[in-house]
């Protein structure tokens, strides 16, 4: 059963009320009862059962039955991932929060043919919300601003990850070949439906940007997003 987001819930409290857009899906979409027993999410490390005590026209009041705080998601991973058509973007930052990614970095490449809307990061962090409280992920990725690949490459410098690049043209090197000497978070970086441009991998080049593979074969952006995210999981284990 999905959780609902409460961000305010500590280990410490003894009961809370839920409004909004919660309240509404807990009220006329799955049609909770006082009562019921639900689990409840913050987003920043907590999970905790919950009775329903009472549901008046705007909001339920519930009592806490049970609260634990959980570490992070490990091992700590990003995914920098061209805006892409239809959105198949969505469809990464939903998977990839299952998966386990700490932050999105959504970037503008030189063959990216979405054009962002004011409302383009609102949508990605609605997707990483639903998804988070759909798998009961105690941690809810962070979703950054869309800006043009060199901004992007520049702040993820600048929050202490290492960026890896997605290409077919390394492959010979794998995720698995680098990782166990990975010391720092990765970012892994994933183009357009055309990949990246010449001048992109002119840059990748000048910044000294590992390029690597995921797989044999040709993979779609939102593929190898997910392709890197489960073995980032995989290898993390075995580490």
């Amino acid at each position: 059963m999905p959780s609902y987001y409460v961000p305010d819930l500590t280990v410490q409290t003894k009961q809370i009320s839920i409004v909004g857009e919660e309240f509404h899906h807990l009220s006329r979409v799955a049609r909770h009862r006082p009562g019921d027993e639900i689990t409840l999410n913050t987003g920043k490390g907590i999970i905790a059962r919950a009775k329903i005590l009472a549901i008046d026209g705007c909001s339920a009041n519930l009592r806490i039955i049970s609260a634990q705080a959980y570490t992070d998601h490990r091992p700590k991973y990003c995914l920098a991932f061209s805006l892409l058509q239809n959105r198949h973007d969505e469809w990464i930052v939903e998977k990839a929060t299952e998966l386990g990614c700490s932050v999105f970095y959504p970037l503008v490449c030189q063959r990216t043919i979405r054009v962002p809307s004011a409302n383009t990061k609102c949508r990605f962090e609605k997707v990483a919300l639903a998804a988070s409280k759909q798998c009961d992920r105690p941690y809810l990725p962070k979703v950054m601003d869309v800006n043009y690949l060199e901004s992007s490459l520049a702040r993820i410098g600048e929050d202490g990850h290492k960026p890896i690049v997605l290409s077919e043209r390394r492959p010979d090197l794998w995720l698995e070949d680098i990782m166990p000497q990975m010391n720092e978070a990765i970012c892994i970086l994933i183009g357009a439906e055309g990949g990246f441009s010449n001048g992109e991998y002119a840059l990748f080049e000048r910044l000294q940007i590992p390029l690597i593979s995921v797989s044999s074969l040709i993979l779609r952006a939102e593929t190898a997003a997910i392709a890197a995210a489960s073995q980032i999981n995989l290898l993390g284990r075995i580490r």
